[in-house]
Order: C-alpha cells, then structure tokens, then sequence
C-alpha cells in the first residue's frame, strides 16, 4: 500500500504558495525551446504543427522548473541530446 500522507503533508505545507520564476531561467528556456524546435519541426509528427509545438514545450518546461523551485530539487535535464 502507498503511504500517501508524507505527500498531503508536503502539498498542504505549499498550499498558496507563489513561485516567481526568474527571468534568467525563462531566458535559458526560451533559447532550449527555439533549438528543440528547430530540430523537431522536420519531423514528421510536427510538420502540420504550427507554432503550436514552441507553446507547449514552453508551458512544459516553465512548469517542470517551477516544480524545482517548489521542491528544492533539480530534475531537468537541459542536455539537447538527450531530449530530441
């Protein structure tokens, strides 16, 4: 069985809280999506995408460092290898 409550306890311990995201890590963001991007938009899956596929990888890595401020724990991998 899950012992779900060290995770209710965390949660409601951040319940409220306001992460502010410097602009230093939206910079460093901004520049891994644009080269992601370059890369992934000759594939086939993406072709018809538009600018859709920047917005998301955007919404997605503000969210994940986001979720390393909040935690206090760094889990991104920022190497472009790895992730193409």
């Amino acid at each position: 069985m899950i012992n779900k409550y060290p995770f209710e306890k965390h949660f409601d311990q951040n319940v409220g809280k306001i992460i502010t995201i410097p602009s230093k890590d939206i910079s460093r963001i901004t520049t891994w999506v644009n080269e992601i991007v370059k890369v992934k938009s000759f594939e086939r899956g993406y072709k018809k995408d538009g600018n859709s596929m920047g917005k998301r990888y955007t919404t997605g890595m503000l969210g994940e460092i986001a979720l390393e401020y909040l935690l206090d724990t760094k889990f991104i991998d920022w190497d472009m290898s790895d992730n193409i």
